[in-house]
């Protein structure tokens, strides 16, 4: 483990930490509840805790599944399965950046289901692990910072540790506006719904984006392997 590489997995906790789970939605929790902080550091902490774990279980499961993977990168069934999956996503994704402007997009079904003034602890704790569930597959830096440590062949402490701090480090703009929020909530409070519904209304376009990208991929090496042009 060297310091460059700490450096670049820093920069990609750091790209993780704007999106619309890690951010936007623990804003709109600041701007929609009268007493936010119990709330918000639930929340934070789950979606921290739901990363660091899903990051342990690629990190140790990938040098397992290398020679399972092998062999099934080798079969045609596979392979077909990869083409339709890579057509699937292709699709998924050009039907979210054509959204009209009015739809609903993933954090507006994650306000309908909150109401009131105060958001009890298991709610908090749902409204987290249904956000990381959700945009696990679209977090491609987190992806890559994982394949940093897979390939790096990094011991399984200093992994741990690594993920740790990458999963605290992703959290540190959500404090941060908590914090600026608790401390000048008038004047915060607007610049925040600003962020806020810029992150919202980018989220759908960019997870469109990603879909097509990895769609794109599947699908290319998927022909690619089957030889259906040659």
């Amino acid at each position: 483990m060297t310091w460059g590489m700490l450096a670049g997995l820093a920069g990609l906790a750091v790209v993780d930490s704007t999106s619309v789970g890690t951010l936007a939605v623990p804003l709109w929790l600041m701007l929609r509840l009268g007493e936010p902080v119990r709330p918000v550091l639930v929340y934070l902490a789950t979606l921290a805790g739901f990363y660091w774990l899903v990051g342990l279980a690629l990190v140790f499961g990938l040098d397992h599944l290398e020679p399972v993977g092998a062999a099934l990168a080798s079969s045609t069934p596979v392979t077909w399965a990869q083409l339709a999956l890579g057509v699937a996503l292709f699709l998924a994704g050009l039907r979210l950046d054509r959204r009209r402007a009015g739809a609903a997009s993933r954090p507006a079904r994650w306000r309908n289901r909150v109401t009131g003034d105060a958001m009890p602890d298991r709610k908090a704790v749902g409204l987290a692990l249904g956000a990381g569930v959700v945009e696990i597959a679209s977090m491609l830096p987190y992806l890559a910072a994982i394949g940093l440590l897979s390939a790096g062949g990094v011991a399984p402490a200093t992994a741990s540790a690594i993920l740790a701090g990458y999963a605290g480090l992703m959290i540190v703009p959500g404090l941060g506006a908590l914090v600026a929020l608790r401390c000048a909530r008038g004047r915060a409070e607007r610049a925040l719904d600003r962020l806020r519904r810029f992150l919202e209304s980018r989220g759908d376009q960019v997870l469109g984006w990603v879909l097509l990208v990895v769609g794109f991929s599947l699908t290319g090496d998927a022909v690619q392997r089957l030889e259906l042009f040659d």
